[in-house]
């Protein structure tokens, strides 16, 4: 261990060395007294105490029994699962299976078998006679016996064997004059190696490393699907006009923006500084910086392009955000985000002098993020918040994304939000009538605005009231028409005249008696039929007069009853016409009444739920008045400069490793 190690490092260093070979209980037993697989183990420890990233061991098994052997091999197989590069040279074939790769040699080193051992085992097999497969399961102690038997080929036939079934990838048995030159003489040659070849070169060997890696390759192809799952949190109602929250789809997005930056930044992380030996020693011999730092950041870019279509997709699915330019321009935005994150880990890596340090920097590299990204805190609110925040990628970040969402588009479509503050806040109703997001045409010409018919800033009778026109004034009754007038009473007919009386007969006077002694008696019958006669005659005149009488009483009675009855009938008609006329006065009345109440209840709710989606709007667009201005194409060009800066600072930090 380096000369300034610690003692206590030291001590540490041990012990971790010794619970990680299985020793910490014969820690205090004398090497002589441990057994043959122990020894094996602590020899192996001597190695393990400075941490080498690579292994070569000769016959680390010899002489070992089966179990012991085979713990042996598992400690190495677990040795190699921490990251360690194992190879080992052994004739015990048991546990090979263990191994990774297995490579098989024919006599003079020629190379007959390079691959998975399970799959050495079919390989071989297909050499082997109809009886050998009848007798027995093929073992990997067959292949020695199949190698060496000169029936089955030479060692130049194996080698062609293989190479043929694999390709050109398997270099010869055969060494070139050239590959035999010295190691001083690598400058030279690597002079004439290109940078695009270096940068196939260390290409080809990251995806190799990172495909080998299944697990964390695994987590990474994962990590996108499970991370847009988290957006069912925020519903699909997010963008709704009644039940969406502008302010939470503000957070959503920097939040989206800030976990792709933050993923990128731990894809990353460790993929520089985890090679730094091996940076310098091939630095030493020809490797460039800038092939070496584009093989590490184009990956990110294959990486960047997955994990956004994930995110898009996820997005669309539980979010549905209306995206009025297509989903092209938050595709474009995630996949900056992403890659934007993953140069900051590169950048990081670069910089930090190990991996615990590396994990200190993101910490200290994320924070600032946090602070001036322009969601949690509004720049104007922190000193110098505005200048900083151009060069955070996730104010850029926010932008794009909330822009490519469609959040606004109504306001930045509008030309009154244009406007400073102040002036419009003075714009009168007539004025902003032409206003498409401010006044009455708030709930017509603005109504798609996430949350602006929310009941939380007017009730349920508002909603109506403003999602209906302004009530109808009630029509003017129908004047009633005339009664129609009454027909002109018939003159009563004039009574039939009574006929006059009969005339009385003429009194015959009786002959004069021829005695004048009967004269008086005589002259007292003709006075007495006289006094008969006119009476009777006055009798009769009366009876005459009093039935004449009689006759003009019931016609008078008559006609008076036939004005009456006529008089009585135009009354009622009058009558009829008053009350009908009152009635129709009575129900307009009533109407203006309803009516003037709903105008009044109208124009109040109407002015409330103006003024609180006015609010609404006005708050959202001042607090984050940056979002609204602008073009998403020149946030990226923003995001495409910071990269740009940041591999510019990748490079000078790598430049400094020279010099260490």
């Amino acid at each position: 261990m380096p000369p300034d190690t610690a003692p206590a490092e030291r001590q540490a260093q041990v012990q971790a060395v010794l619970a990680e070979l299985d020793l910490t209980e014969r820690q205090n037993v004398p090497i002589a007294q441990l057994s043959g697989g122990q020894i094996k183990r602590v020899s192996l420890g001597v190695e393990l105490i400075t941490r080498p990233r690579l292994l070569f061991l000769d016959e680390p098994t010899s002489g070992l029994d089966p179990s012991t052997e085979y713990d042996m091999m598992k400690l190495l197989r677990r040795l190699a699962d921490q990251g360690r590069t194992v190879i080992l040279v052994t004739h015990a074939t048991k546990n090979i299976i263990l191994c990774d790769k297995v490579i098989f040699l024919a006599r003079g080193g020629y190379l007959a078998y390079f691959g998975p051992p399970e799959e050495a085992l079919a390989y071989f097999d297909a050499y082997r006679t109809q009886r050998e497969r009848l007798e027995k399961e093929m073992e990997f102690d067959d292949i020695y016996r199949i190698l060496d038997d000169p029936a089955r080929g030479s060692p130049a036939d194996w080698a062609d064997r293989f190479r043929a079934a694999h390709g050109q990838t398997v270099p010869s048995s055969t060494v070139s004059r050239s590959d035999e030159r010295p190691a001083s003489s690598g400058s030279a040659r690597g002079a004439r190696v290109s940078a695009w070849r270096q940068f196939r070169i260390l290409s080809a060997r990251n995806l190799k490393i990172l495909f080998q890696d299944k697990i964390s390759l695994g987590l990474m192809l994962a990590l996108a699907p499970l991370l847009g799952l988290t957006y069912l949190a925020y519903g699909s109602n997010l963008f709704d006009p009644v039940n969406g929250d502008p302010g939470r789809i503000i957070i959503a997005s920097f939040m989206g923006t800030l976990t792709t930056a933050l993923v990128g930044a731990m894809g990353g992380l460790r993929e520089i500084v985890k090679e730094i030996d091996i940076y310098r020693r091939e630095r030493v011999v020809n490797l460039r910086i800038v092939p070496y730092l584009l093989s590490k950041a184009w990956v990110g870019v294959i990486v960047a392009l997955y994990q956004a279509v994930v995110l898009l997709i996820c997005t669309m699915l539980f979010v549905n955000p209306p995206l009025p330019d297509g989903p092209l321009p938050l595709l474009v935005t995630l996949f900056l985000g992403t890659l934007t994150g993953y140069i900051i880990g590169l950048t990081i890596s670069a910089a930090a002098p190990n991996q615990n340090s590396a994990m200190l920097l993101v910490i200290a590299a994320l924070v600032p993020q946090f602070l001036f990204g322009g969601a949690l805190l509004p720049l104007d609110t922190i000193p110098g918040g505005e200048v900083i925040s151009r060069f955070m990628p996730t104010r850029w970040l926010l932008e794009a994304g909330v822009r490519a969402t469609g959040l606004g588009h109504e306001l930045i479509a509008d030309a009154c939000w244009a406007l400073p503050k102040a002036e419009r806040e003075k714009l009168t109703e007539a004025q902003k009538a032409d206003c498409a997001c401010l006044g009455a045409n708030l709930f017509t010409r603005c109504r798609t605005f996430p949350g602006i018919l929310s009941p939380d800033f007017f009730d349920a009778s508002a909603q109506r009231t403003v999602a209906q026109s302004q009530p109808a004034e009630p029509p003017q009754p129908t004047a009633l028409p005339s009664p129609t007038p009454l027909p002109t009473l018939k003159p009563w007919p004039s009574p039939t005249p009574l006929p006059l009386p009969t005339p009385w007969p003429t009194l015959t006077s009786p002959p004069l008696p021829a005695d004048p002694q009967l004269l008086g008696s005589y002259l007292f019958t003709l006075q007495t039929q006289g006094e008969i006669y006119q009476a009777t005659a006055v009798a009769q005149f009366e009876a005459y007069a009093e039935a004449r009488e009689a006759q003009g009483r019931d016609y008078a009675s008559a006609r008076e009853a036939q004005g009456q009855e006529y008089a009585d009938v135009r009354q009622a008609q009058g009558d009829d016409y008053a009350a009908q006329r009152e009635a129709q006065g009575d129900e307009y009345a009533g109407l203006m009444r309803t009516y003037g109440d709903a105008r009044a209840e109208w124009q109040e709710s109407r002015e409330k739920a103006i003024s609180s989606a006015e609010g609404l709007l006005a708050t959202i667009y001042d607090t984050y008045q940056p979002v609204f201005s602008g073009t998403p194409g020149e946030r990226w060009g923003a995001l495409l400069a910071i990269m740009a800066g940041l591999l510019a600072l990748m490079a000078g930090f790598q430049k400094l490793k020279d010099a260490g």
